[in-house]
């Protein structure tokens, strides 16, 4: 396979994509994960976790970087739940105002 072609192979969600730290494969396909999951519903970084097949420290990792750059947010007292927030719900298009 061509170098070209891993684009379809690896189809990341656009929110995955990181300004504070570096966008390498692994992690955009964990933080891809994550944000496919909590477009579903709101949930705890244990049920995150199991449901992206990670480990709970990963998961809480990610979580936290998405915190960081305003995707994601925890809601609640303990377990605190995840959800996305206005703009972890946007496209980056429509974020960036191209749409």
């Amino acid at each position: 396979m061509r170098p070209t072609d891993q684009r379809a192979v690896d189809p990341f969600e656009p929110e995955a994509f990181l300004r504070s730290m570096r966008n390498v494969r692994p992690g955009l396909r964990t933080r891809s994960k994550i944000v496919k999951i909590l477009r579903i519903g709101n949930y705890t970084a244990m049920q995150i976790a199991s449901l992206g097949g990670m480990s709970y420290r990963s998961a809480l990792n990610h979580l936290k970087a998405l915190e960081k750059e305003k995707i994601a947010m925890k809601t609640g007292s303990r377990p605190s739940k995840w959800s996305l927030t206005g703009a972890g719900q946007q496209s980056v298009t429509k974020f960036l105002g191209k749409d």
